[in-house]
């Protein structure tokens, strides 16, 4: 008889893929479970930030637990990017790796919002600055460099330990005195660069601030003596108190 034929379309049977996981977290933990999982030899997860391509690519290897889902956990100390994520899921089926699925997920990671010099007492040539950063992940470590840069470039460099944060849920409110003896009692503009990192390894982009400062008012006094012949002068304030 003449041969009859038939084309039918054919899609993989459903599956649900997944990422859990928010802000507060250092891991993401991906899963992936149904369809054609059940026949899976290996399933693999190359997980990259967008930022700067897939510089930071790297591939997680799922693991098959006992309800059939396999998982995997993304470590974001292995990226240290904030921003959109992407994930594929390539799986190996009777000794053939396929591309099975695709997702993407976002990593919020710190940012400094504000930046400001909250007092600056012209008497003592100190200023205080005050650094309010928004971490959900937390901060590992914060610093402040700080230079006269009206005066022989950074050779007054000092770098400052932000610590003691007030902290109100993921809002960090730091507190820095800056004092001019510290500079060598430089007289110009002060350049102020704040760094954070939180605990997932995401820098928050710098933030910078520039101060005027002048030096601390001083008195000088000149008495005359009692024979009229001499005279005791006598400097106080200012940098002389160091």
């Amino acid at each position: 008889a003449p041969v009859k034929t038939l084309d039918t379309a054919m899609e993989l049977p459903p599956m649900n893929f997944t990422v859990q996981g928010d802000d507060t977290d250092l891991f993401r933990v991906v899963s992936i479970s149904g369809g054609i999982f059940a026949n899976a030899s290996s399933v693999q997860f190359p997980t990259w930030s967008d930022a700067g391509g897939q510089d930071d690519l790297v591939w997680y290897s799922g693991s098959r637990g006992s309800n059939g889902a396999w998982t995997a956990t993304v470590d974001l100390m292995r990226h240290r990017t904030a921003g959109r994520y992407s994930i594929d899921c390539y799986a190996v089926i009777n000794g053939v790796q396929q591309q099975v699925g695709s997702l993407t997920f976002t990593v919020e990671g710190p940012k400094i919002e504000s930046f400001t010099a909250e007092s600056v007492d012209r008497t003592a040539g100190t200023v205080i600055y005050k650094v309010v950063v928004n971490a959900p992940s937390s901060i590992s470590s914060a610093q402040m460099a700080v230079w006269c840069y009206s005066v022989g470039g950074q050779d007054d460099l000092v770098w400052y330990t932000l610590s003691n944060p007030t902290v109100s849920g993921s809002s960090y409110t730091y507190h820095c005195t800056v004092n001019m003896a510290r500079h060598n009692y430089q007289v110009g503009v002060y350049a102020a660069h704040v760094y954070v990192t939180d605990n997932a390894g995401i820098q928050a982009p710098v933030k910078t601030l520039d101060t005027a400062m002048e030096l601390p008012p001083m008195s000088l006094d000149v008495v005359k003596g009692a024979s009229g012949r001499t005279y005791s002068i006598s400097a106080s304030g200012g940098a002389l108190v160091n």
